[in-house]
């Protein structure tokens, strides 16, 4: 009887190892992915920021920018916006919070912010690249009405974190996260 539990038990080890495996090649798939994705939006905003560091574009509300030094912080409303990095960092106080956003992280703001903005992380060697989407909550406004977006108990205003490993359910917002961020 041991013999079997023990045949059982290593079992179940090899097909969590297999899949912890799994996981891994996954997740290190993914990271070379958007490493080489954000190479090219990298070289993209190189390419159109060359003759300065803001380019606005012929998309409406999309701009994109270049700097070859950190900034001194500066006060700016940040309207509503999706913001991407491509290379380098920038901190954003936002009241008593500081948020850093870079390669790995993004900045998205639903409504106008007073925030002191910084470019942290640039040289001439390695440039801050990063694109600016702005927000036309008109718009977006209509997207969703015409969208007929179901309503969960997620669409609540109140601070929490996404727990995408329980998205099926209304338990996917997390309301009484005490690390929750603004971020």
């Amino acid at each position: 009887m041991r013999n079997l539990i023990n045949k059982e038990e290593t079992g179940n080890v090899r097909q969590e190892e297999t899949a912890m495996g799994k996981q891994t090649v996954t997740q290190e798939f993914e990271d070379k992915r958007m490493e080489a994705v954000l190479g090219v939006l990298g070289k993209t905003i190189a390419r159109w920021t060359d003759k300065g560091d803001l380019s606005e574009t012929a998309v409406q509300g999309l701009s994109l920018h270049q700097r070859h030094e950190p900034t001194e912080p500066i006060s700016i409303m940040y309207e509503p916006r999706i913001c991407v990095i491509a290379q380098g960092a920038k901190r954003v106080l936002l009241g008593d919070d500081t948020y850093v956003y870079d390669e790995q992280h993004f900045l998205i703001s639903s409504v106008d912010l007073p925030t002191v903005v910084q470019i942290v992380r640039a040289s001439s060697e390695k440039p801050y690249l990063g694109l600016v989407l702005r927000i036309d909550q008109r718009e977006m406004s209509q997207l969703m009405t015409d969208s007929n977006l179901p309503q969960h108990a997620c669409a609540a205003v109140r601070p929490g974190r996404w727990r995408p490993e329980r998205s099926d359910s209304a338990d996917a917002c997390d309301f009484n996260d005490p690390d929750r961020s603004a971020g």
